[in-house]
This record gives structure tokens, C-alpha cells and sequence, in this order.
């Protein structure tokens, strides 16, 4: 199981202005092992609610929109199962002065709970956390 982060799924949605890297590493993940989170989909909502009124916005809005609907069999929420996952990754990474955010926690909470890779070009953020991570632009 692969979990998508915003950034992937981001970068992605780019289409003709993707990073190949990223697009081809994407293509070659099988369909029913590729999931995003309750959290990465709000986080993207939150980006297009935030853009001006316009084309961009639409055209952006549309597109995640086709996302969403495509991965929402396949997106996780943050849930009980994940909540102690959560407290620890948070208490942990704060302890080392390297605090993170709540929705990174979240993300890094989420995909603990699954045993799942977190597929993200922000491998920083989750650091020392216990989350398997790739890094689809590095390969």
C-alpha cells in the first residue's frame, strides 16, 4: 500500500508540466495500490478554496475534483486506529525539537495505522517518525 501525499498528488495534476520523474514512477503504481488520505484531500479542497476567483481556479478545482472522485474508495481517514499513532509521532518529533505539523502527524498517523509507504517529496517532514517513505523525485 502507497499513500499519496498533497505534493505528489500536486504534481501530478500538473499534467504536461509534471515532473517526468514523478509521472513515471506514478503510471507504473497499480491502481488498487495507490491511496490518499481524508487529510490530503483537504488539504488540496483548502488550496482551490484559497485561489481567486477565475480560470485557474476552476480548471484546478476541476481537476481535483476528478481526483478525488477516482481515489475516494481508496482514501483513508484519519480514524481511532490512528489516533495513538498521532499522539506519539506528535509528542515524539516535538521532544526532539523538531516539531511537526497536526496534518503531517495525521498523515504519518494514518499511514502507520495501514503499514502503508508514504510516497511524498517532503521526506523531512517525516522523519523520525517510523513511516516507510519514498521519494518519487528521487526515485
Amino acid at each position: 500500500m502507497i499513500i499519496l501525499d498533497t505534493n505528489v498528488i500536486s504534481e501530478i495534476l500538473k499534467k504536461d508540466h509534471a515532473d517526468r520523474r514523478v509521472v513515471d514512477w506514478f503510471i507504473h503504481v497499480p491502481l488498487n495500490e495507490a491511496y490518499t488520505t481524508s487529510v490530503t484531500t483537504a488539504e488540496l479542497l483548502t488550496g482551490i478554496a484559497l485561489l481567486p476567483e477565475g480560470t485557474r481556479k476552476r480548471r484546478l478545482g476541476d481537476s481535483v475534483q476528478q481526483f478525488i472522485n477516482l481515489y475516494l474508495p481508496r482514501t483513508l481517514p484519519f480514524d481511532a486506529a490512528a489516533a495513538p499513532h498521532y499522539a506519539a509521532v506528535y509528542a515524539q518529533r516535538r521532544a526532539a525539537g523538531r516539531p511537526v505539523t497536526p496534518q503531517d502527524a495525521m498523515i504519518a498517523a494514518i499511514a502507520l495505522a495501514c503499514d502503508a509507504t508514504l510516497a511524498t517529496r517532503n521526506v523531512k517532514d517525516f522523519e523520525h517518525t517510523g513511516v516507510k517513505l519514498f521519494n518519487p523525485w528521487e526515485g
